[in-house]
This record gives structure tokens, C-alpha cells and sequence, in this order.
């Protein structure tokens, strides 16, 4: 596979500012990408469209690039580069949104440290409180129930803390029944 140009990434970039190509699509070109086994490749293919992206111009696009280079390094867990991809977000709600899908990734991946770290970092009460559950529920699956309700209690949106919560009574009947 030859490396990709930083004349050909422009070119994509380009393509979706002019609304071409949709972010969705490279996300989806990218993750593919992923599924094919070439995590090397694949990760200086995301360098440089961060290189890139950044250049861009058109703010909206460069948001949209963005989010789909993070969506991208998260898919091939390489969540360090997808928290720092998400922290060049310049539009609050994408960055909170994709650090909450990495926080999510994260704690799939059973790294719930680099979850917690991720959500950390995640400053709008909304996305912070879905992450917080998404963690709180796989403690609960994995029977780790104390550590599930202190998850939980940390959730500061009262309906997403209420439903974390009952989400644990279940997982603590089911073990106990």
C-alpha cells in the first residue's frame, strides 16, 4: 500500500469543505481502514490528516474533519491520539461529543483508567454524565458493583444518576438472585 501524499489529503479535505465527500465518509473510509489490519499504516495516515485538517481554513470543516479523524483513531484504539485529536476541537459540543465516544471506546476496550482520564476532560454536563453511566454500566456487567455505584453517584445529571443506579439494582439482584 503506498503512503498517502500530503497533496492527496488536501485534496479529501478540500473535497469535503466543498461538501463533496462528507466527514462520515472518511470516518467510515478510515475505520475500514482499521478492520484491515494495517494499525502502522493507518496511524500516520491519521497524523497527517490532523496536519492537515488543521490547516483548513473553513472552521465548520476543520470541526468536521476533526471529529472524524478522532472517530477514526478511537476505532482503531489509539485513544491517545483520539483525545488529543478531540482536543483541537474548537466547538465545544464536538469536542465533548467525541470525548465522550472515546471514553466509551475506552472502557470497552476494559481501560477504564483511560476512560475516567477521557472524562475527565469532558467539560459539558450532557456528554459528561452519558460517559460517567457508559462506565458505571460496564462496572455493573463485570460485577464490579461498588465501583459502578461511585461511578454513578458522580453523574451529576439527576435522570442519568437515577437511571445508572437502577441499572446496578439489577445487575445486584440478578447476582444475588
Amino acid at each position: 500500500m503506498s503512503q498517502v501524499s500530503v497533496g492527496q489529503l488536501c485534496e479529501l479535505f478540500g473535497q469535503i469543505a466543498e461538501g463533496k465527500i462528507t466527514g462520515e465518509a472518511v470516518q467510515e473510509l478510515l475505520e475500514r481502514a482499521s478492520r484491515l489490519a494495517f494499525p502502522q499504516i493507518l496511524k500516520k495516515v491519521l497524523q497527517q490528516a490532523r496536519k492537515t485538517a488543521a490547516e483548513l481554513s473553513n472552521p465548520y470543516s476543520r470541526v468536521e474533519a476533526l471529529a472524524a479523524i478522532a472517530g477514526a483513531s478511537h476505532e482503531a484504539r489509539d485513544f491517545e491520539a483520539a483525545r488529543k485529536t478531540a482536543a483541537e476541537l474548537s466547538d465545544p459540543y464536538s469536542r465533548a461529543k467525541a470525548l465522550a465516544a472515546i471514553s466509551g471506546a475506552s472502557h470497552e476496550a476494559r481501560d477504564l483508567e483511560a476512560a475516567r482520564e477521557t472524562v475527565a476532560e469532558i467539560s459539558d454536563p450532557y456528554w459528561r454524565a452519558k460517559a460517567l453511566a457508559a462506565i458505571a454500566g460496564a462496572l455493573a456487567e463485570a460485577r464490579d458493583l461498588e465501583a459502578a455505584r461511585k461511578t454513578a453517584v458522580e453523574i451529576s445529571n439527576p435522570y442519568s444518576r437515577v437511571e445508572a443506579l437502577a441499572a446496578i439494582a439489577g445487575a445486584l439482584a440478578e447476582a444475588v438472585g
